[in-house]
């Protein structure tokens, strides 16, 4: 005991006597929690159709459906949309509504909400003798916010616009460009958004289209959902004979992705 105790005080007062290691223990020890892999970016949205059949004294078949979808990455957002809605009634061979339109949008973020943006879009309606209105434009946005309960954004910029009409009506312009988007998300089984598109013509803003659309959605199921859509354009200059503003109430089913 003796020597052992004149060994310890034989020590420097700074070092620290090293612990023995048993490596055969190891495999008994917990493992380190790894760190949570960051999640990889993925194509996001939903799919909607609905659609109308009756036969005996009446006999029409209606179908509409709508597809979104969106890429988003911590600097950029890709987005795309797709539309069609087709209306008939077979006793007189008369169709009441027959149009469909796409849309795309590509957006780069210069700082955490603000980001430069071009778009483009292309919409067929014959009923109201529209052949085509094409855009194609750029300008800067605004990201709002953007978290679980609300997606809220707004943008403006030039764009150049396209109308085709029979008779040699239409023709295209430069146009401004502003719109905005909202999608709020409050409760799990209930949603709003609304995208909303006004373009006046640069050297004539009474010459203005505009377009809102209006969505509500209840969940179903998990990927399930109802949705209850308003779709509002006012086109100050149509076709020769057609309204200006056009309503449609569409009620549909959508699975989301």
């Amino acid at each position: 005991m003796i020597a052992l105790a004149a060994l310890l005080l034989a020590l420097p007062a700074n070092e620290t006597t090293a612990l023995p290691s048993f490596p055969e223990l190891a495999e008994f020890a917990p493992a380190a929690e790894s760190a949570e892999a960051p999640t990889e970016p993925k194509w996001t949205g939903s799919v909607t159709l609905g659609a109308n059949w009756t036969g005996g004294n009446t006999r029409t078949t209606a179908l509409n459906g709508t597809a979104d979808a969106e890429y988003r990455r911590p600097k950029d957002r890709t987005t795309i949309g797709l539309v069609y809605a087709n209306s008939k009634n077979r006793i007189h061979d008369v169709v009441s509504e027959d149009r469909y339109g796409a849309r795309a949008k590509y957006d780069y973020f210069f700082s955490e909400k603000t980001y430069g943006l071009v778009q483009s879009s292309y919409d067929v309606d014959t009923v109201a003798s529209l052949r085509s209105r094409s855009t194609l434009g750029v300008g800067a946005g605004r990201q709002f916010r953007e978290d679980e309960t609300w997606k809220l954004s707004g943008e403006a910029g030039v764009t150049w616009k396209d109308e085709e009409y029979p008779h040699g009506q239409g023709g295209d312009d430069i146009a401004a460009r502003f719109a905005y988007n909202a999608d709020w998300h409050k409760r799990k089984n209930l949603g709003l958004s609304q995208t909303t598109t006004v373009l006046p013509v640069i050297d004539d803003f009474e010459d203005v289209f505009v377009s809102v659309d209006t969505r509500v959605k209840t969940n179903l199921t998990e990927n399930m959902f109802g949705q209850l859509q308003w779709l509002l354009e006012h086109d100050e200059t149509p076709a020769a004979g057609k309204d200006k503003t056009d309503h449609r109430v569409l009620l549909s089913v959508g699975w989301s992705f």
